[in-house]
């Protein structure tokens, strides 16, 4: 009441504090009054507690990831955001402009990302047993095949490009969304999978003159379509696997069809009672059925338009296909017997794998799966190993060079 500031809990303080945390501590408080009260009566504030040379410390760590998320929070609110306060305490301090300084978050992306990478490490190790084989199967390796590898390769940036010009109202140049599909090769190289593609495509399609949530439904349409379609290519190719016997070892050792039930009934059984828990009903209610919804509308323009619709379909059906007749062709290299069948199912499979694995272009975790499901299939693991090399060389590694050069293009045209 009579205005005094005090500490009521000195648990979490710091005996001896360096200057480092005290010039933190400073910038915090600086940042979570002037989000209050705006930038000058801030800065007389600290000018009354602090000399121009901590004003100086505290105003270079004004930066978002030093401070806490409810100063954050607060932040948003403020027009300018934290500029006005940088340049206010840069003229209190009598510095002309301040260096910030660069502070990182240790993210949970990071750590999900670092245990992604141990365990696809810890998966692919046991195959360098099999790297005298694999020189053996390179040296007798069939090389007319890889013109056919890259051919498939560029397919899949085909059906990139076909399924965003089809899943947007108007028309959007097929030759002009296969190079930012191009591009997003290189962006991949350092984003999760999918962010990189949907980034880019609103992107493109913003540059071109389409509203923000036009764009976004777009690229949401085009994401729907990818979903539903490579379901149903999976329900498709285990269909065809299962009747044409190229998986009848590998179904022998299923479990018995009464197991196989009870297994299922304790899936739907844990679903089941997810839904009983709140909090999942909010997430659903608030973030999963409205984007199911957003979804919805988005495809509402595109069935409407039967070419459209050809164009929106075919190109998200040869985007894994091509990546399947890809992986097919690479190991065709180094085994003829591979099975065209059951290599294009274990693709679709690693394919879902890499659109959930947290890693860029799902490094680690795609070439897990591989070479854990072609093994299984019947192949020799020194010739899975090398045509799972070469594939991932084809569809991952060589086009990031391109995606580079291309990105750089587009962006100097204003395409992107």
């Amino acid at each position: 009441p009579a205005g005094a500031v005090g500490v009521t809990n000195p648990a979490r303080g710091e005996a001896g504090a360096s200057d480092d945390l005290r010039a933190a501590d400073n910038a915090e408080l600086l940042a979570s009054t002037y989000a209050l009260v705006g930038p000058q009566r801030a800065v007389a504030a600290a000018l009354s507690a602090l000399d121009t040379e901590a004003l100086a410390a505290a105003a270079a760590r004004l930066v978002p990831a030093a401070l806490t998320p409810a100063t954050r929070a607060a932040l948003k609110k403020v027009e300018g955001g934290l500029q006005p306060l940088i340049d206010e305490a840069a003229k209190a301090s009598g510095v002309d402009k301040p260096v910030l300084v660069a502070v990182e978050r240790f993210k949970p992306r990071t750590l999900i990302m670092a245990a992604a990478l141990a365990v696809a490490v810890y998966a692919l190790a046991p195959q360098l047993a099999n790297l005298p084989h694999m020189v053996t199967a390179v040296q007798s390796a069939d090389w007319a095949w890889l013109p056919w590898i890259l051919l498939a390769s560029v397919a899949t940036y085909v059906g990139c490009a076909l399924g965003l010009a089809g899943g947007t109202p108007g028309r959007v140049p097929v030759a002009e969304a296969g190079m930012v599909a191009l591009a997003g090769s290189f962006v991949a190289t350092f984003s999760p999978p999918g962010v990189s593609t949907v980034g880019l495509n609103v992107r493109f399609l913003q540059k071109r003159g389409y509203p923000l949530p036009v764009a976004v439904s777009a690229s949401a349409a085009k994401e729907a379509a990818v979903g539903v379609v490579h379901v149903f290519l999976l329900v498709v190719f285990a269909l065809w696997a299962g009747s044409s016997g190229a998986l009848t070892d590998e179904l022998k050792k299923l479990p018995p069809a009464h197991v196989l039930i009870l297994i299922g009934l304790g899936i739907l059984a844990v679903i089941g009672g997810a839904f009983a828990v709140p909090k999942v009903r909010t997430l659903l209610r608030e973030r999963v059925l409205p984007a199911l919804k957003d979804a919805a509308e988005a495809m509402r323009p595109v069935i409407a338009s039967p070419r459209k619709l050809a164009a929106l379909l075919g190109g998200v059906a040869l985007l894994p296909l091509g990546y399947g007749v890809c992986l097919w062709l690479s190991l065709r290299a180094f085994d003829p017997s591979a099975d065209f069948v059951a290599v294009v199912l274990v693709s679709l499979t690693a394919g879902a794998v890499a659109s959930a694995a947290p890693t860029p272009g799902g490094i680690g975790a795609v070439e897990a799966v591989l070479l854990a499901a072609l093994p299984a299939i019947g192949m020799a693991a020194a010739r899975a190993l090398a045509g799972v090399l070469l594939y991932r060389v084809a569809t991952f590694w060589l086009p990031i060079l391109p995606g580079l050069v291309t990105f750089r293009i587009l962006t100097a045209k204003g395409v992107l």
